[in-house]
């Protein structure tokens, strides 16, 4: 019966469905261990485990929904979370979190700014907390697909562009118009995510370049994109240490000193000065503990002793925690998981059979990896701290939630692909030359094929046709 359920109803790309399966049991007994310190005082002493597998559990059903629904209608989600969290990042941005009310009705918090870890990322709507930064980055991610594989002739945008610039909408004018549309969405976003949260608005900024790169962009305009890029982060890393801090939170850029301390803390010369510990070394310090304490195998789960010590060993540090506990073979298989996924992304891409779908999962894809290898990096001290979870293992109902529906999507491409593939397959079989009756009493051949069928068989393969060829407009 249930071999019968999954074939019926799980659709998509199997071996993806078992990796995230995967992650999430590691999940599971990672959250547990590392999240004990939570539950010390509590008389529930599951009540951490309980609300963390809810999230996963809800985040899957969100994903098997999604994976299940047309999937011309991603781009209305793209596009709904894109206009949505636009506006809540402007509402983070622009206004000081100290000056936004926290209003309130019968003692329910109706809207306000969650302020954690001195940062404030978080909308709070009917005392739900969300992080308006990853919904933009989901949305720029499926918008930049959209634009870069879009027919340009169909696009409403490109065409009014041109029609005001009173030039013609050539392929080589498109393809400007698409680089500085797309560039321009992709730096809106990413300004407004970097006052909080400078490693996800670099973060998203990286995916998107190589989103542009995939999509045939000039690499001269790209070099010099980049270029530029790296001259202005150097030129505002100087500026920042040489204003006050009082008027950078004037400037609402409150959190530039504590990216400068973080830089200067990785990239201190004095190779004694890593092992002072003090309050902002502490994490670096009990994270590579951690690690030194785990060895090959690992002192195994729910044996850490670091978790007890190690700030955000449940979230931004679990990684440390999972190789305390599994050992360095434990840590080798996360890489490879995530490895995995990237690998069966790029043959989901490959199978497509135009742009739009092919750059959609591998952006998505590039976005879970590429965070899950910055949050490993920090957890070893091969970058800077950030704030960036691991996906799906680390605490956080928003960040299980969003990398459930990037999964639920990579999976709607798989499943669209996978079904207009077995129509062609449908089609060719009922095509088949081969399939031929003869009737012995009968003076002419008579196939399989009347008029009906006939117009069946075009039917079927001009729907396979607009599922595998659909374009956005």
């Amino acid at each position: 019966m249930g071999q019968n359920f999954i074939q019926k109803y799980i659709k998509g790309d199997l071996p993806i469905w078992s990796i995230f399966l995967f992650l999430c049991l590691i999940s599971v007994i990672e959250i547990y261990s590392a999240g004990s310190f939570f539950v010390n005082n509590k008389d529930n002493h599951t009540s951490e485990l309980i609300k963390h597998s809810l999230f996963l559990l809800s985040g899957a059903g969100i994903a098997f929904a999604i994976h299940r629904m047309p999937f011309k209608w991603v781009r209305l989600l793209g596009y709904l979370f894109l206009v949505v969290s636009i506006f809540f990042l402007f509402v983070l941005a622009i206004i000081p979190a100290s000056h936004i009310p926290n209003l309130n009705i019968g003692g329910i918090p109706l809207f306000g700014v969650a302020v954690e870890n001195d940062a404030a990322r978080w909308i709070a709507i009917l005392g739900i907390k969300f992080q308006p930064s990853e919904f933009a980055k989901l949305a720029t991610v499926i918008y930049l697909a959209s634009l870069f594989a879009g027919d340009p002739q169909k696009s409403l945008l490109l065409t009014s562009i041109a029609k005001w610039r009173k030039r013609e909408l050539t392929d080589e004018y498109a393809q400007n118009l698409k680089f500085w549309v797309g560039l321009s969405v992709l730096g809106l976003v990413s300004l407004l995510i970097l006052p909080e949260n400078l490693s996800t608005a670099l973060l998203l900024f990286g995916v998107g370049i190589i989103m542009f790169f995939m999509a045939n962009i000039s690499l001269l305009r790209l070099s010099i994109l980049l270029a530029s890029f790296v001259v202005i982060g150097v030129l505002g890393f100087f500026l920042i240490k040489s204003i006050p801090g009082e008027t950078l939170e004037d400037l609402h850029l409150s959190r530039a000193k504590t990216w400068e301390n973080r830089i200067e803390n990785f990239t201190k010369e004095d190779s004694r000065s890593k092992y002072i510990y003090n309050k902002e070394t502490a994490q670096v310090a009990h994270s590579q503990m951690a690690i030194a304490i785990g060895g090959w195998f690992g002192s195994f789960p729910g044996n850490s002793v670091q978790r007890d010590y190690l700030p955000q060993a449940y979230a931004d540090f679990i990684y440390a925690i999972i190789i305390e506990e599994m050992g360095l073979i434990g840590g080798i298989v996360v890489i490879l998981l995530y490895l995995m996924f990237l690998y069966r992304a790029g043959i989901l891409a490959k199978k497509s059979q135009t742009d739009f779908p092919a750059l959609l999962v591998l952006g998505l894809a590039l976005m879970i990896v590429s965070q899950a290898f910055i949050s490993m990096a920090v957890s070893v001290h091969l970058g800077p701290v950030t704030g960036q979870p691991l996906p799906l293992l680390s605490r956080g109902g928003t960040s299980i939630i969003i990398t459930w529906i990037y999964i639920g999507i990579i999976q709607c491409v798989a499943r669209s692909i996978n079904e207009a593939n077995e129509k062609k397959l449908l089609v060719n079989e009922l095509k088949d030359p081969t399939a031929v009756q003869i009737d012995e009493n009968s003076e002419t051949d008579e196939t399989l094929y009347d008029n009906e069928e006939t117009d069946k068989v075009y039917e079927i393969e001009d729907e396979a046709d607009s599922e595998i060829n659909e374009q956005p407009e």
